[in-house]
C-alpha cells in the first residue's frame, strides 16, 4: 500500500469512527449526539450542587470523546489532502460529516 492509499485509509477510518452510531439506553447515538443529549438533560440537574456536579464530570467526558474524534478526523483528513496535493491528485474529503443519528437529529 501506497502512502496516499495509508492515509486515505486513515481518513476513513477516523470518519467512521466519528460517525459510528451505539445503542445508549434504547437511542442510537454517535459521539457528538451523546454530547448534544446531555447538553439537552442539563435541566434535569440542576437541584443539588452533587447532580450538577455528577452531570458536569459526565458532559466534559462526553464532550472530551467527541473533540478527540473530531480532531483524529481534522488531522487524518489534513494529512490525506496534503498527501493528495504531492501525488496530483484530488481527495475525496468532506467537511465535518453531519449525522443523522437521534442525538445529532435533535440537536441541529
Amino acid at each position: 500500500m501506497d502512502g496516499l492509499q495509508k492515509v486515505k485509509q486513515e481518513y476513513e477510518q477516523a470518519k467512521a469512527e466519528l460517525l459510528k452510531v451505539h445503542d445508549i439506553n434504547g437511542k442510537k447515538l454517535c459521539v457528538r449526539g451523546r454530547a448534544y443529549r446531555a447538553m439537552r438533560m442539563a435541566p434535569q440537574f440542576t437541584g443539588t450542587p452533587e447532580k450538577m456536579k455528577a452531570y458536569r464530570e459526565t458532559f466534559d467526558r462526553l464532550a472530551a470523546e467527541a473533540d478527540k474524534l473530531i480532531n483524529e478526523y481534522n488531522f487524518h483528513g489534513h494529512a490525506y489532502a496534503a498527501f493528495a496535493g504531492f501525488a496530483n491528485v484530488v481527495p475525496d474529503i468532506d467537511k465535518l460529516p453531519e449525522c443523522q443519528c437521534e442525538g445529532c437529529r435533535d440537536g441541529n
